[in-house]
């Protein structure tokens, strides 16, 4: 199978550990706006695809950043691009307002961010507007192998599997974790969470993303970088 070369920038700025509360903000808003800004105005040299990982909710704001002519790199306030993050995190209680809600309701975490009310705003503002319109500007622009890996796709992605799973009897449980064939996105942009690259035709892993803040060359699929406009939208609305 013919490769593409890949040139990866993980813009986490440290490891988040799983159950540790208190820790520092991360800077995912800055540095995403950073190299965003660098491939809009040709500064920085493209491989045959470029990825971008982990910018979270921040990408929100980021995204106008981007976006913003008049935009000057490294002036921006921090208080603006984490404010939804706050927010988010203030209403759900750390996740466990979500999680009690689901499980009142008989629903998994992901199907109450799809259906319940409380959370059907932020559902559109995270992962919608920010996963998507982050990257528009590139998408639908003359950089066409960017792609870019992103948390906050992740309600995307796994509403995605469950509606393969119910239509699909043969496919295992197993395989409703956080992964993405990325035949299905739309706006060339993909979930990884775990930094794992699937392709759900061989459910193996073609491209893993280890390192942190560094740049590193994966190998990954040809048939990846013929992404499709609309497939996302299509699938969901089946």
């Amino acid at each position: 199978m013919a490769l593409a070369k890949v040139s990866v920038y993980d813009l986490r700025h440290y490891e988040r550990q799983k159950g540790c509360p208190g820790q520092p903000p991360t800077l995912y808003g800055e540095l995403t706006c950073r190299v965003l800004r660098e491939i809009l105005l040709g500064r920085r040299a493209l491989e045959d695809m470029l990825v971008l990982t982990s910018p979270q909710e921040r990408a929100w704001g980021t995204g106008r950043l981007v976006a913003s002519p008049e935009a000057e790199m490294g002036h921006f306030d921090m208080r603006k691009m984490n404010w939804l993050e706050s927010a988010t995190t203030r209403l759900m209680d750390g996740g466990k307002e979500l999680t009690e809600l689901a499980g009142r309701f008989g629903v998994s975490v992901e199907q109450a961010l799809m259906v319940l009310p409380q959370f059907a705003s932020l559902v559109c503002d995270w992962t919608v507007e920010a996963f998507f319109g982050l990257t528009g500007a590139i998408a639908d622009g003359e950089h066409q192998n960017v792609l870019m890996f992103s948390h906050g796709g992740q309600v995307d992605a796994r509403a995605i599997f469950m509606k393969k799973f119910k239509a699909e009897p043969g496919m295992k449980p197993q395989n409703l974790k956080p992964m993405l064939d990325m035949r299905f996105l739309n706006g060339r942009c993909a979930d990884t969470c775990e930094g794992y690259v699937y392709d759900l035709q061989v459910d193996t892993a073609a491209g893993l993303i280890e390192r942190v803040f560094d740049v590193q060359r994966i190998e990954l699929p040809a048939q990846f970088k013929a992404l499709g406009g609309g497939a996302l939208d299509r699938l969901l609305a089946g």
